[in-house]
């Protein structure tokens, strides 16, 4: 922009502008696992966030155990999230563990009177120094680099890319098989976070006439820095 209102960090990111929103912490809380029938090797959790509206919606999550933000779905007029995590004895039992989570979207209208606020031309705030904003410490992909040491802070991660593989096996010959989806999920661990994956579903049967199915790329993660939120 050539005029208006805008700031501009020491790396050149900006902070505040007239025409875009800054993504402001909207919600956070806790949740807690439990056994997936349809996931069969993974335990499901459930966030209702509820009915916004919601513009550009991101949610971050931190455990000390892989998770993954599977999705975002509308029950009514009710958002949800599902968030998936291993559950089998060869990659760690976690129904009934939790996981804390931070929703961030464009800043809530507080009708704030002083301190600095801005808006766009259509009167609707794009920030307000009385809210707090999504930190991004970096972006990690399973392949490139799967376990990075931020040295601080309190972090969680945001999935950007769901990574899936299947790996398929003949169990008769011109019959069934068995096939192994598999999640790429992220876990905090101090300053540390690290990407893996895990066997999420497994089934036997006939494979369709266009199976197996290819796999999708890696798995891919926003790190976000909620040290104080």
């Amino acid at each position: 922009m050539s005029t208006g209102f805008q700031v501009i960090g020491a790396s050149g990111a900006w902070q505040a502008d007239e025409s875009f929103a800054s993504l402001a912490l909207r919600q956070k809380g806790s949740t807690t696992f439990t056994a997936a029938g349809s996931y069969n090797r993974s335990a499901i959790a459930g966030i209702n966030v509820g009915a916004g509206p919601w513009e550009t919606p991101i949610l971050a999550v931190r455990s000390d155990f892989p998770t993954l933000v599977l999705g975002m779905w509308l029950n009514g007029s009710q958002w949800n999230y599902t968030v998936v995590a291993p559950n089998n004895p060869q990659e760690g039992q976690n129904a009934g563990k939790s996981l804390d989570w931070w929703l961030f979207d464009r800043p809530a209208d507080l009708g704030s009177t002083n301190g600095l606020v801005v808006r766009d031309a259509a009167g609707r705030v794009t920030f307000d120094a009385y809210q707090k904003y999504l930190r991004v410490r970096g972006i990690q992909t399973k392949s490139v680099n799967n376990v990075v040491d931020y040295g601080n802070g309190t972090l969680a991660h945001a999935s950007t890319r769901v990574g899936m593989v299947t790996t398929v096996t003949q169990v008769t010959p011109g019959g069934q098989y068995t096939q192994l989806i598999g999640f790429a999920g992220a876990k905090v661990t101090g300053s540390t976070v690290s990407i893996g994956d895990w066997g999420g579903h497994q089934f036997v049967g006939v494979l369709p006439p266009d199976g197996p199915f290819p796999n999708v790329q890696d798995g891919q993660f926003l790190i976000v820095d909620v040290t104080n939120y």
